[in-house]
């Protein structure tokens, strides 16, 4: 009799483990709409506030993972890591990258994010802030942003992992990119040069 308990138990507990459902492919793809850019200098307060349409691609990175890729580098596939806590809601993990714009290393630290999904809107909200190197050409500084995009997936995207990736030949700026560009067009101190024909 015991044995045949622990059967059953076993069974129910099997039945149990895989009942904890996958919403990655909640959100995955391309999600087109508007990005907004605000970003601050930490010593003045100074601010600054861009607005645009923009793409972000999402792919799943494993049960319950998705990847927000192309954040720091278009031709660079990884970005910030996040966990999907339900159907609607995922939490990104702080992340670290660099870009270089007119040969001037650019630090990017990702402290926080999430994203929330209602009625097919996809809302990200991502915080940290991005640090100039100094160099004899280049003007360090540090400003930190708020990036958030809110937008609908693209239903031409496939949403298998690699597909969905944009080629962005015309336009190769990244949201960390564009958090930064926002700045030199606020002119916020510190911030490198524009490189030729993007940023």
């Amino acid at each position: 009799m015991w044995r045949r308990l622990s059967l059953v138990f076993f069974a129910w507990a099997l039945a149990g483990c895989g009942s904890d459902p996958d919403y990655s492919t909640n959100f995955t793809g391309l999600w087109d709409g508007q990005e907004t850019n605000t970003v601050t200098d930490p010593t003045t307060g100074q601010q600054a506030t861009t607005q645009g349409q923009a793409t972000w691609t999402i792919e799943g990175n494993g049960r319950n993972a998705i990847l927000l890729v192309q954040f720091c580098n278009a031709s660079n596939f990884q970005g910030p890591r996040a966990t999907t806590t339900s159907a609607t809601e995922f939490n990104l993990q702080p992340y670290a990258c660099s870009f270089f714009l007119n040969s001037c290393q650019q630090d990017v630290s990702l402290a926080s994010g999430s994203g929330s999904l209602a009625s097919g809107t996809l809302t990200v909200t991502l915080a940290g802030s991005i640090r100039t190197v100094g160099s004899a050409t280049c003007p360090a500084g540090v400003v930190n942003f708020n990036i958030s995009l809110v937008g609908t997936r693209n239903p031409l995207a496939v949403q298998a992992p690699g597909s969905a990736r944009p080629s962005r030949a015309a336009d190769r700026a990244t949201p960390s990119a564009r958090a930064h560009r926002a700045a030199r067009q606020g002119g916020l101190p510190g911030t490198a040069p524009a490189a030729n024909g993007g940023g």
